[in-house]
């Protein structure tokens, strides 16, 4: 959805409150599929002094699987979205501005782009996952499998050694 800035950007102290579902237009399918609840955003854009300022908050519930343990984790997110907004740069390139091009912001672009750059990169269950027997496959979060592990080949050798002074 497209909003027209053009009074905030003409006017000190204006500003443009919105509160919306988000589409989910990213683009990755799978992605897409995650967001269980969808995405509500809520904030305002506003000029202080001349310096036009967009915060909101982004709500979404994102399920996908544990990248330890392959169990479906389902977690609740509050997302802080702050931007610094220009029409358009008149020197060169700032990345703490976003260049909108024309007096309209387009805030499914925009909320959606901080969404997924704000997922972590390792999706756990729980921060002390402990995953899956790397043996037997077992989920090692219900405790322990009791498999014997493989030990390091470099150590057979005295591990032989080992077994041939026990036997005697």
């Amino acid at each position: 959805m497209k909003i027209d800035l053009s009074s905030v950007f003409n006017a000190d102290g204006v500003s443009i409150s919105f509160n919306r579902k988000i589409t989910l237009n990213g683009g990755d399918e799978e992605t897409d599929q995650n967001f269980i609840s969808g995405i509500t955003c809520k904030g305002t854009v506003q000029n202080h002094a001349g310096m036009v300022e967009m915060d909101a908050v982004a709500d979404f519930d994102y399920s996908a699987l544990c990248d330890r343990c392959a169990q479906t984790a389902t977690k609740h997110f509050s997302l802080p979205i702050h931007h610094r907004l220009i029409q358009h740069f008149s020197s060169d390139y700032n990345d703490e501005y976003i260049e909108l091009g024309s007096a309209a912001m387009d805030i499914d672009e925009l909320v959606w782009e901080d969404v997924v750059l704000s997922l972590p990169m390792q999706w756990l269950c729980k921060p002390d996952c402990k995953g899956l027997c790397a043996v037997c496959g077992a989920d090692l979060n219900f405790g322990d499998c009791g498999c014997k592990k493989p030990g390091d080949p470099r150590f057979d050798i005295l591990e032989s050694l080992l077994d041939e002074q026990f036997r005697t």
